[in-house]
């Protein structure tokens, strides 16, 4: 029997659309060997409270995620906390919540860090004096007052409900996102600035406020409010595929190392315009599969202007980038793979105001060399200090002394990266998703483009629609070939292989992300005390499948691989595994036009480096597609 989790939060009634993050953030973690069970608090207080009575009377829950509204979270703690069951908090921004830190755990910044990057905002505007509005509930009143409080030096008047005549300079309005958009109805406001709470961060309140909405910014959790739940699933789902026995105090220490630090700081709150409606009709460009490439494409491609669709396949659970360990550095020995890295590694995953939203972990990465690749590790360590990356080329004998656990016998030295690290797959593809969406590209969900597509005409759709596009860019990982049919180049073979991993107790030691360049072994750490790791596995093209069972043969199979370099994983508990299939093609990856046509284009092949080098691929296919991607990625994309 699967471990069951309660899921508590508005699956109905007016904050509906909040509780849609939790379906997504379910489907968003494939694998997951938990019974995800929900719980209808209708986004009230009371209800939120009787909720948690019935999950505790139930007695068969090991853990609890959701609770967004966090009045009703604060008062049902105490009965989880005399219970001792844990609680995940993905959106709940009332500050205190979890103290004492004995039962609960935030994923999101707090509303002292919301009111402080909207006071900010204001100040910011120089648009005079600033009027706080909030809607009459008790959530609406407290965000109204921190903003007043957090203001130093602005001029703030606070009212419940719009105060009577017309409202020059900065107008901010705090409260639940249906009564914020009744009150934008209305709008008596001059030609100042409108700032919303991070309430109105769905979809649904540009349609309730109406011509209200029109150049309204929102307070919003860096990375997206998807990316906050998603980490909350993969969290729960990680640690009971791991300890599926653990309860109470044990799982929630176990729940606290699978939590990618430092996503609670008060820099995780931006201010940015509405999200962009959806293009419907014609499209620019269609984006065909929505793994790591797919994604950043999208929405790079989005953020530069491009009216894009995104075509996502029927089986999610089975792509490359849903099992990927999701390795991330900046060095590669291959010149174009590591040009890249380095890009992206400067574009998201190294950048201290974004990576960690996008689920990025820092580790240190050591890739381990062999004697014929020290003087390319060489000039690439110089290439990648020249780009501001800090990497260093270490003796084998500095290998041994600094990680004993690693067997350094026919090592001829390793590349260290201080900066590099891992990333939660899941959080990345859900905070890629929130960008893609908010930036304007339109979903086409679980639709399946059906190949080989034509040089003209529209893209065929599985269920038998059909999608207008001027150019196509096929980011479809192992069905890449199929797509393009005899368009695929010629000369680069491509060919399915299995992936496998196991994750296996760590034992305490302290490890970065390692590669072996000679062995292909690889490895990363995982959770607070697991070590993920793998080996090449020679089954070619095989179906497309994934999962999570191994049997013992290939058990065997996978410590004879990693164990030659880290000789403690012989021995260690297997805790869980894993497998996948990716696309491998000779020469390394087909990023670009595809040859003899002038529509169709190609991002695919990516032999396990999707992850890290994702955000340049996707600069790189804008650069093919001539359409000039933004400069940079900032914090506030749209901004």
């Amino acid at each position: 029997m699967p471990v069951r989790v309660a899921v508590v939060g508005p699956f109905s009634g007016p904050r509906a659309a909040w509780g849609q993050l939790l379906l997504d953030g379910m489907a968003a973690v494939p694998h997951a060997g938990v019974r995800w069970v929900t719980f209808d608090d209708q986004g009230d207080t009371s209800q939120a409270v009787a909720r948690a009575v019935e999950v505790i009377a139930d007695g068969g829950f090991a853990a609890v995620l959701g609770h967004f509204n966090s009045l009703g979270a604060a008062r049902a703690l105490p009965l989880y906390r005399a219970a001792a069951v844990p609680v995940l908090l993905p959106l709940a921004t009332a500050p205190g919540l979890a103290e004492p830190a004995d039962v609960a755990i935030p994923l999101c910044p707090d509303d002292n860090g919301q009111a402080e990057v909207i006071a900010r905002a204001c100040r910011e505007s120089r648009a005079g004096a600033v009027t706080v509005v909030h809607d009459g509930t008790e959530y609406g009143q407290r965000l109204a007052e921190r903003i007043r409080d957090a203001a130093g030096g602005v001029a703030v008047s606070v009212y419940d409900g719009w105060p009577a005549g017309r409202v020059d300079g900065t107008v901010v309005l705090c409260g639940s996102h249906h009564r914020v958009g009744a009150l934008l109805r209305e709008r008596p406001v001059g030609d100042g600035p409108v700032l919303v709470t991070d309430d109105c961060d769905v979809p649904e309140f540009a349609e309730l406020a109406g011509t209200g909405a029109v150049g309204v910014r929102v307070a919003r959790i860096a990375g997206g409010p998807l990316a906050r739940v998603v980490a909350g699933f993969a969290a729960v789902a990680a640690a009971l595929r791991k300890y599926p026995e653990r309860r109470g105090t044990e799982l929630l220490e176990a729940l606290r190392g699978e939590v990618a630090t430092g996503v609670t700081a008060p820099a995780g709150w931006q201010v940015t315009p509405l999200a962009r409606a959806p293009h419907a009709g014609r499209y620019d460009v269609a984006v065909l599969g929505a793994g790591v490439v797919g994604l950043a494409t999208a929405a790079l491609l989005a953020e530069a202007g491009a009216r894009v669709a995104l075509v996502t396949g029927d089986a999610p659970e089975t792509a490359a980038s849903a099992v990927s360990g999701a390795l991330v550095r900046a060095f590669a020995l291959d010149p174009a793979e590591r040009e890249r890295s380095t890009r992206s590694f400067q574009m998201l995953w190294g950048r201290p105001d974004l990576g960690p939203w996008y689920g990025f972990r820092g580790t240190g990465a050591l890739v381990l060399l062999g004697a014929t690749d020290l003087d390319p590790a060489a000039a690439g360590v110089a290439a990648l200090r020249e780009a501001g990356v800090d990497a260093a080329l270490l003796t084998a004998s500095k290998v041994a002394r600094r990680w004993p656990d690693v067997d350094t016998a026919g090592l001829a030295g390793a590349v260290w990266e201080p900066g590099g690290g891992y990333v939660s797959a899941a959080v990345a593809l859900a905070a890629l998703r929130d960008r893609a969406l908010r930036a304007g590209v339109a979903l086409y969900a679980g639709r399946r483009a059906i190949g080989p597509l034509a040089g003209d005409g529209p893209v065929e759709l599985a269920d038998g629609g059909r999608l207008h596009a001027a150019r196509i860019v096929v980011t479809a990982g192992c069905g890449s070939p199929g797509l393009l049919g005899e368009a695929w180049p010629a000369d680069r073979r491509a060919r399915t292989r299995l992936i496998r991993y196991g994750i296996f107790a760590g034992g305490g030691r302290a490890l970065p992300t390692i590669v072996d360049s000679g062995t292909g072994m690889w490895g990363r750490p995982d959770g607070g005390d697991g070590f993920l790791a793998g080996c090449p596995v020679p089954e070619w093209n095989v179906p497309v499948s994934a999962g999570t069972g191994l049997t013992d043969a290939q058990v065997e199979q996978l410590r004879l691989g990693v164990s030659g370099r880290l000789p403690f994983l012989a021995k260690a508990d297997l805790l869980t595994g894993r497998y996948g299939t990716d696309l491998f093609v000779t020469g390394g990856p087909v990023v670009g036009r595809v040859p003899g046509t002038d529509r169709l284009f190609v991002a695919a092949g990516w032999s396990g480096a999707g992850f890290k080098t994702a955000p340049a691929a996707a600069a790189q296919v804008a650069a093919a597609l001539e359409i000039p991607p933004p400069v940079t990625w900032s914090a506030d994309a749209d901004r």
